[in-house]
């Protein structure tokens, strides 16, 4: 009878593996609305990105708002949420078709073997490696390299790449918005200049034959005046190439990443294309997290330039950005 006892409760005492399963259920299942809660909101958010700034800044995560929404969508079928499966496939479409363009691969220009090459590098302000910049500089062997936040520091070092590269102009700062260019190619103008009220340390370049190269670090958006003295910026920037004659390249750390309203605004009002589009996203900020990276670095330009071999590179040697290099030619 004893025996008969202890086994009836010996039956009725919680198996520790069902309880450890149990909450484990119940830790995803509350992921799970979180994370719905917060796709929808980011979603619904991003449709008032043009009038609110902070709003603009869901725009920037499309990417990994899409990633999100699929595994949302797959704890949803395995847990049989087939309403709230169907706002996630919703959400889904529209993150997908935003950022479609970029990720559907498309057939790509081969240039000759006369095309320039072109590195843009926002190197930081406070890099504590500027001999490594140098050092990369020189291994990529770029025909046209324009650098942003240029400290004066780094100034000083850039003077070894005078000989390899005879055409330049440096405008050191310790605000995190200096500027250089150095080119092998001949230059009709070059300079580093104001261009509009807010683009200051801007590098303007013209090359002999005629294109015009145009290097731009912008505010970041970081809280309501900043983002719309960004915001001006831009628009000051499509004004300055819209004014332009013959072909233009727009490069530089623009701040903004494809999917805001106003960098879309850029492209239409100055009449730029992006490379990106069918090439992939090639995130460019902030270096060695993978998880947030966004693409805010760019090279740009009208339609009589034909970009190729756009590549984002891995080394960053100091800096936050990663370097974006491409082959551009006349058509």
């Amino acid at each position: 009878m004893a025996a008969e006892e202890q086994s009836i409760e010996g039956g009725l005492k919680n198996d520790p593996n069902d309880v450890s399963r149990s909450s484990w259920k119940n830790i995803m299942i509350a992921l799970y609305w979180l994370g719905l809660m917060g796709l929808s909101a980011a979603v619904i958010l991003s449709f008032f990105a043009r009038n609110w700034w902070f709003a603009d800044l869901f725009t920037h995560f499309r990417v990994q708002g899409f990633l999100l929404g699929l595994l949302l969508l797959s704890i949803a079928v395995s847990f049989v949420y087939w309403k709230s499966a169907g706002l996630v496939t919703l959400l889904l479409i529209v993150q997908g078709s935003i950022i479609a363009p970029y990720i559907l691969p498309r057939s790509q220009p081969v240039l000759p073997a006369s095309a320039t090459s072109l590195l843009v590098w926002n190197v930081y302000v406070g890099n504590p490696n500027v001999e490594k910049v140098v050092e990369l500089i020189k291994e990529k062997e770029a025909d046209v390299v324009v650098l942003f936040e240029v400290s004066p520091e780094l100034g000083v070092q850039l003077g070894a790449l005078r000989d390899e590269y005879p055409h330049f102009e440096i405008e050191s700062s310790a605000d995190g918005f200096g500027s250089a260019i150095f080119s092998r190619q001949p230059l009709k103008e070059i300079s580093i200049r104001r261009v509009g009220n807010e683009l200051d340390n801007t590098v303007v370049a013209r090359f002999e034959d005629g294109t015009t190269l145009v290097g731009v670090h912008t505010l970041p958006p970081e809280g309501p005046t900043y983002s719309r003295i960004r915001n001006q910026q831009l628009d000051e920037l499509a004004e300055f190439i819209a004014q332009q004659s013959g072909p233009v390249l727009v490069v530089g750390d623009l701040n903004i990443t494809p999917w805001s309203p106003h960098f879309q605004d850029l492209l239409r009002d100055a009449k730029l294309t992006d490379p990106r589009c069918g090439r992939g996203v090639l995130t460019s900020w902030p270096k060695g997290k993978p998880l947030i990276r966004i693409p805010i670095d760019h090279i740009l330009s009208t339609n009589e330039i034909t970009l190729g071999e756009l590549r984002v590179f891995p080394e960053t040697y100091g800096s936050d950005h990663h370097p974006i290099y491409c082959r551009w030619a006349v058509k």
